[in-house]
């Protein structure tokens, strides 16, 4: 078994090239007798034949390689030529914003000092304006407070004069009150004498109504008593009269019992016995 078709290659520029492809053939020889894999001497290149096709492909590679610098180096100058290009676009864009940016700055700074001066005016004209206002409520605030004070002094007249009159209306008021109060005094009094006697009398009709109403309830309790007497009486007479009645009752059924016992039929001996008829209708008759 051997190993075929194994292939080593690499660009050969400098010593140091050639070293490092004799060290990767001497690896493989290395490799190839470790695991008994050895490679087929007869499908080898000869060193000429591969010198040859080394070369060749060396040159080949070559003009690849020029040919993709060369390539490279178009693409790397376009490349560049572009950006710069661009950078001049980007710097001329940059200078006609710069431009810009400083005509408004100057814009802006104009603007801000014709505000800064038309506000400086505004604030003169504000200041000569709260001058004369100020001058004016001080003149205001002047007239103002002597007319308070003038008011003060009348106000503190009115009061003086209110004062005294309400003292005197004050005592009128006393005085009248006083009167007023005895007044009351004496209606309280004479009331009280009133009621007095009121209650006087009414204790009296409360007095009398109470001998009529004892007289009257003794006048009734005599009443009652004749009643109750009466019927007492008229209960004995009917409880005696029950008596009577029970009596008479109880002889005429003595009577009867009698009268029947004389008069029972005998029918034992097959006949009406004449005595007997005799008797029962003599019985019956005088009965």
């Amino acid at each position: 078994m051997f190993a075929d078709d194994a292939k080593i290659m690499r660009r050969i520029r400098t010593e140091e090239d050639s070293t490092m492809l004799q060290d990767v053939q001497d690896k493989l020889k290395e490799w190839s007798d470790k695991w008994l894999l050895k490679f087929n001497p007869s499908k080898c290149k000869e060193e000429e034949e591969n010198e040859e096709e080394w070369e060749k492909e060396k040159k080949e590679k070559e003009e690849e390689d020029k040919k993709e610098e060369d390539k490279k180096e178009e693409d790397k100058k376009e490349v560049e030529k572009k950006e710069e290009d661009k950078k001049e676009e980007d710097k001329k864009e940059e200078d006609k914003k710069e431009v810009e940016k400083k005509e408004e700055d100057k814009k802006e700074e104009d603007k801000k000092e014709e505000d800064k001066k038309e506000e400086d005016k505004k604030e003169k004209d504000k200041k000569e304006v709260d001058k004369k206002e100020v001058d004016k409520n001080e003149k205001d605030k002047k007239e103002e407070d002597k007319k308070e004070e003038d008011k003060k002094e009348v106000d503190k007249k009115e009061e003086d004069k209110k004062e005294v009159d309400k003292k005197e209306v004050d005592k009128k008021e006393v005085d009248k009150k006083e009167e007023d109060k005895k007044e009351e005094d004496k209606e309280e009094d004479k009331k009280k004498e009133d009621k007095k006697e009121e209650d006087k009398k009414e204790v009296d009709k409360k007095e009398v109504d109470k001998k009529e109403e004892d007289k009257k309830g003794e006048d009734k309790k005599k009443v009652d008593k004749k009643e109750e007497d009466k019927k007492e009486v008229d209960k004995k007479e009917e409880d005696k009269k029950e008596e009577d009645k029970k009596e008479v009752d109880k002889k005429e059924e003595d009577k009867k019992e009698e009268v029947g016992e004389r008069g029972s039929l005998n029918l034992e001996g097959g006949g009406w016995p004449i005595p007997h008829l005799t008797i029962l209708y003599q019985v019956g008759m005088k009965y």
